[in-house]
């Protein structure tokens, strides 16, 4: 063998070895591109399970195989949405305004009062379900919570000042008024009361 033959056999097999590091090293690039997608994809997203007792899992904690989310509640908060089972249909929400009030009772002697706006959350707050199913209020609140970082005692009087879109002001308790609403036959989400349950 010459030695020019050997030359150019050796110079071959380098430049065939950083061709196949270099498409080695682009898709190793991609891949980490992609998975790093895919989890900003899940990142902000909660699983609201109420099978037991009212519960919120980060979506990230959820192992697919092993729990069913196929009729779950999944708040996405970056996109301040909220979804039933995978539903497209939207529905809108029928608000002119609402605040939570939160009373906190440290001891019997200092009552506090928290207020929250919401009207910002409301502007962009999307809910995509079906007519059979709408949201309660526990998951409005859940939503809140997540989205605003405040969270709420259980051994606090939690309630909603809501503006309807007649101008009505109704005053509902979070816990004991968690099933009044309900989805119109406009897609619209309304409140349904007793006249009695508005304090």
């Amino acid at each position: 063998m010459t030695t020019s033959y050997k030359n150019d056999l050796l110079f071959f097999v380098l430049t065939f070895f950083n061709f196949i590091t270099d498409v080695f090293t682009y898709y190793k690039y991609k891949l980490n591109e992609i998975i790093e997608i895919y989890n900003n994809l899940n990142r902000g997203k909660w699983i609201f399970n109420f099978d037991i007792n009212p519960s919120i899992l980060p979506f990230e904690a959820v192992n697919n195989n092993e729990y069913n989310i196929s009729d779950k509640w999944i708040y996405d908060s970056l996109e301040n949405k909220l979804c039933y089972a995978g539903s497209s249909n939207i529905i809108k929400h029928s608000w002119l305004s609402a605040e939570i009030v939160e009373h906190i009772n440290i001891d019997l002697k200092t009552p506090n009062t928290s207020i929250l706006n919401i009207d910002k959350f409301l502007e962009t707050f999307k809910l995509y379900t079906d007519d059979n199913n709408p949201p309660t209020l526990m998951h409005i609140l859940l939503c809140i919570s997540i989205k605003y970082k405040k969270w709420f005692s259980n051994n606090s009087e939690v309630k909603l000042t809501v503006i309807d879109d007649i101008g009505n002001y109704l005053h509902l308790d979070i816990f004991t008024n968690t099933t009044c609403l309900t989805i119109d036959k406009n897609n619209k989400l309304q409140i349904k009361l007793d006249k009695s349950n508005n304090d």
